[in-house]
């Protein structure tokens, strides 16, 4: 949502896009797209992000303990309308931020790193890459406070110098 935003909302002043979702690290990328759309004309399929402990897994009480087939389409599909809109102009945010988690093992972090390449491709100027490195082993969900896997010190400290 927030990929989408800063390339259509020129009222936007910022947008940090943390760990976009524009393809899974288990796809590779010449596959997403055919993968995104055999999501929606299959049944759809509930997988757990942990299949041994199932509901009971680790993670934020808040979070869903399934991810659903066709959501995950309906996500990609989002994100190659970003693609389309981004290879014909820049973003219309002032200033954007893409933040790449390194560790991250549930996006493509090779399709965030195109996204970022087709901005550059527009003529943008006003997009900029953080990292985080892998040796700090993030979670997907970096900022939750409730992640026992995280480390928000690190996280937010990193976020509020890009908000500065």
């Amino acid at each position: 949502m927030t990929s989408w935003a800063a390339q259509e909302r020129p009222d936007l002043a910022l947008a940090i896009i943390l760990a976009p979702f524009l393809g899974a690290r288990i796809i590779p990328t010449s596959l997403t797209r055919m993968a995104a759309y055999a999501t929606q004309i299959l049944p759809d399929w509930k997988q757990w992000w942990d299949p041994k402990k199932k509901e009971n897994c680790d993670g934020p009480d808040y979070g869903y303990v399934q991810n659903s087939t066709h959501s995950l389409g309906q996500i990609l599909q989002f994100g190659f309308r970003v693609f389309a809109f981004a290879r014909r102009q820049p973003p219309a945010a002032r200033r954007v931020w893409v933040v790449i988690n390194d560790h991250d093992e549930s996006v493509n972090n090779g399709m965030i790193l195109r996204l970022v390449e087709t901005w550059e491709k527009s003529k943008a100027q006003n997009v900029q890459t953080l990292h985080f490195p892998i040796e700090l082993q993030l979670p997907h969900d970096c900022i939750s406070v409730e992640q026992p896997k995280g480390n928000t010190k690190v996280v937010y400290e990193q976020l509020m110098r890009l908000v500065g």
